[in-house]
């Protein structure tokens, strides 16, 4: 689809093992993608793809989602302008990523709700 930026559909599912991702990676469907990337799987760790932290926010409905979301704009932010730009913007682009995420997850789950309302309501603005 065209209005996709993770090349899967979104899901409230939870991502499934780890799978090495070179830094630079986009996410891939059906793994668990918190975390950070680059490194191989240490389930020992604590901020790397499945780590401690990674497989805790995991059980969280959505919340891989998310982090696919969120590898996209570190990728992308980091061909725009290296590592500094893509670190700078890490922490603030995490709310970004989750209502983006979560807003399309409650749109694909009860049949776009609000969107006929949206599109009446720029109608009568015209009037």
């Amino acid at each position: 689809m065209c209005n996709q930026l993770v090349p899967y559909d979104v899901t409230w599912t939870k991502g499934g093992p780890t799978q090495y991702k070179p830094e630079g990676t986009l996410p891939v469907e059906g793994m668990n993608n918190i975390g950070v990337q680059g490194k191989p799987s240490n389930p020992s760790g604590w901020f790397n793809e499945g780590g401690r932290v990674s497989r805790l926010g995991n059980q969280v409905p959505g919340i891989n989602a998310v982090a696919g979301l969120h590898d996209v704009f570190q990728i992308t932010l980091n061909r725009w302008g290296g590592a500094p730009l893509g670190w700078a913007l890490n922490a603030p682009g995490m709310p970004v990523a989750a209502a983006v995420t979560y807003g399309a997850l409650v749109a694909v789950s009860y049949g776009q709700v609000g969107m006929y309302a949206v599109g009446s309501t720029s109608a009568s603005l015209d009037e």
